[in-house]
């Protein structure tokens, strides 16, 4: 004879946090996050070819540029991604003579990594273009607003990490300090009239 299945109520049923006025609000929130996301992706990917870059490549060739002589390791650490991630990006950016590997002398294991002159060149024209990005998000926002804006994902950030570093047992890396380092240290250039740029011919190269 067969067992008959046991079918729960609806009250028995768990409640998807949709189905609260605060689930909702938190779902809108958070699709509106990955919309930006998205959209930001998918301008960098129309607009990185042109500079010689691609989305994703530009703070680890950042982080490698101010951090003369950093390790693979140093730059997964502080970019938070997978070593191996990094050992096939590094191994591109090499290819395309944006960085060079070069044996530590006290341990012949270690792989010191330092930007090429061509790929400090690329990372100011693809900060250059990060930038331009940047000032036609925000625009229109008075300080008041950014202020807020900035101290608000400041809270999701951390309680983000807080959860991630609860959960998951990962420290998160610091990415508003590599941030703040480039702000230091890269001046750009105006940015030409429109129509006045210089065409770009080389190829751009994938990671």
């Amino acid at each position: 004879m067969a067992s008959e299945s046991k079918q729960g109520t609806w009250e028995d049923k768990p409640i998807w946090p949709y189905e609260t006025p605060e689930g909702r609000a938190r779902m809108e929130v958070v699709m509106r996050m990955e919309r930006i996301h998205l959209l930001r992706k998918l301008y960098m990917q129309k607009t990185m070819p042109d500079h010689d870059l691609y989305f994703g490549q530009l703070p680890m060739l950042e982080y490698i540029w101010l951090h003369d002589g950093c390790t693979q390791v140093e730059v997964a650490q502080a970019l938070d991604v997978s070593a191996a991630s990094v050992a096939v990006s590094t191994k591109r950016l090499q290819k395309a003579g944006l960085l060079v590997k070069k044996t530590d002398e006290k341990d012949l294991r270690v792989k010191r990594l330092s930007a090429t002159p061509e790929g400090i060149a690329r990372a100011r024209r693809g900060r250059e273009v990060f930038s331009e990005l940047d000032s036609r998000t925000f625009e229109g926002f008075t300080e008041e607003e950014f202020a807020s804006l900035a101290s608000t994902l400041e809270r999701i950030g951390k309680n983000l990490g807080a959860a991630i570093n609860r959960d998951l047992g990962l420290e998160t890396a610091p990415l508003h300090k590599l941030a703040e380092e480039v702000l230091k240290n890269v001046s750009l250039p105006p940015r030409p009239p429109k129509g006045q740029q210089k065409e770009n011919k080389e190829e751009p190269f994938e990671c």
